[in-house]
């Protein structure tokens, strides 16, 4: 059986051990709480490169049904000027 007894803190512990854990303690709170602050930034950022590249893919299927349409007229415009229809 455990005694009572054996479950203290020792008064010999110097204050300055104390203090240097509560500060280790309070560092690794503070660090965790700037990487979730991190993580949600990165996070917000990529909905927004997400936005900008289905933006980008709309504007290049616009793009790319122009071209089209342009190599088409194209095309009609050298046949009829070699004669051919």
């Amino acid at each position: 059986m455990i005694s009572a007894r054996s479950w203290h803190l020792d008064r010999r512990i110097p204050l300055g051990v104390i203090a240097v854990l509560i500060c280790n303690i309070l560092g690794g709170v503070w660090m965790a709480s700037k990487y979730d602050s991190t993580l949600n930034d990165q996070g917000r950022r990529l909905t927004v490169v997400e936005q900008q590249t289905n933006n980008n893919a709309a504007l290049f299927s616009t793009v790319s049904e122009r071209l089209a349409r342009i190599e088409g007229q194209l095309l009609y415009l050298v046949h009829t000027a070699k004669g051919d229809k």
